[in-house]
């Protein structure tokens, strides 16, 4: 899949990471669940901001997953980041499913990769990423934007 993936692949970045990771499989076949070294293609990583806006607020419930939760973790590290709503699906312990599909109809999907926060109790099945300002939903969700409202008077409540 990965040479695949590669033959289709012009942009350098993108081929790159599928380099290190062929590596990184290559070199760990047969060893289980193992952590891989990305350290080639994602050293520590500094994201730069702007001073302007001064205040972000990224609204969050449980139909957002995958990408999206890594993209809410992330936006929780900031500090002019402040994350309103509900907890994320909780769906990145286990992640890069493999299919494997069988002429009768039946497909196996399966990890190919795990968080390792899982073996020290903190993973996110079950959990998700939980916002900074927990908003329940209520009845009143079906009539009004409670989320935005709320994000609304946090922000003017920081100029």
């Amino acid at each position: 899949m990965i040479v695949k993936q590669r033959a289709e692949t012009e942009d350098d970045n993108a081929q790159q990471f599928l380099s290190v990771f062929k590596r990184e499989w290559t070199k760990n076949k047969g060893k289980g669940f193992v952590e891989f070294n990305f350290e080639d293609i994602m050293p520590e990583t500094v994201i730069k901001g702007t001073t302007q806006p001064k205040s972000i607020v990224v609204l969050t419930d449980n139909s957002c997953g995958s990408a999206g939760e890594s993209f809410v973790e992330t936006c929780k590290k900031s500090r002019k980041v402040h994350v309103m709503g509900r907890p994320t699906m909780g769906l990145n312990d286990y992640a890069n499913l493999v299919c494997k599909e069988w002429e009768e109809g039946f497909e196996l999907l399966y990890p190919t990769s795990r968080l390792s926060r899982v073996d020290a109790n903190e993973g996110m099945t079950g959990v998700g990423i939980p916002p900074h300002t927990h908003i329940p939903w209520t009845s009143e969700h079906v009539r009004i934007d409670v989320d935005l409202d709320k994000a609304l008077k946090y922000l003017s409540s920081k100029t």
